[in-house]
């Protein structure tokens, strides 16, 4: 990895900076290069290779388990998963692609252990959300946005029977470019 000399500085200035601020450390991962400052509530990667699997991992509430990690997924894609609620079980998922744009999002809205609220994305733009509305295990709501934030479409599964009895455009698909 070729780290210009911006960068360099900024890490310079990182590592002097978190000598100030309470409950923050710096530290390096050596077989994944990455360089990851935590804070007390969280932490900020600040390089990521793509040659280690979890390359880093917070306490948040801190009570000595650790409740968020970001995992390398390969060709520059990373994944940040959490246990918002510190039950042990991961109930949010953000998978980022090679240029830090969103790619695709889960999360277990009512907390159940199941993931219900999903979420895809085209170049970092919400385009497409399914929910599983009745916490079943299987999704029964679509949500097709245009410029991440204009419903275009919806499509509903009402009454649970695993097919589409309902659906609205509000107007046409969008354009791809």
């Amino acid at each position: 990895m070729q780290i210009s000399g911006w960068i360099i500085r900024f890490f310079a200035d990182i590592l002097n900076i978190h000598q100030s601020v309470p409950g923050a450390f710096v530290k390096t991962y050596s077989r994944s290069k990455a360089l990851v400052v935590w804070l007390s509530l969280g932490f900020i990667v600040i390089a990521l290779p793509a040659s280690a699997v979890i390359i880093g991992e917070s306490d948040e509430n801190r009570d000595g388990k650790t409740d968020q990690w970001i995992e390398d997924l390969g060709n520059e894609k990373f994944r940040v998963t959490r246990d918002r609620d510190f039950d042990g079980r991961v109930d949010y998922a953000l998978v980022f692609d090679s240029g830090g744009a969103k790619e695709y999002e889960e999360q277990d809205f009512n907390y159940d252990g199941e993931m219900d609220d999903f979420y895809f994305y085209r170049a970092g733009v919400l385009e497409l959300r399914k929910v599983d509305t009745n916490f079943d295990g299987t999704v029964d709501l679509w949500v097709h946005l245009d410029q991440g934030v204009y419903v275009w479409k919806i499509e509903r599964d009402t009454d649970f029977d695993g097919s589409i009895d309902y659906m609205k455009e509000y107007g046409p698909p969008p354009a791809r470019q």
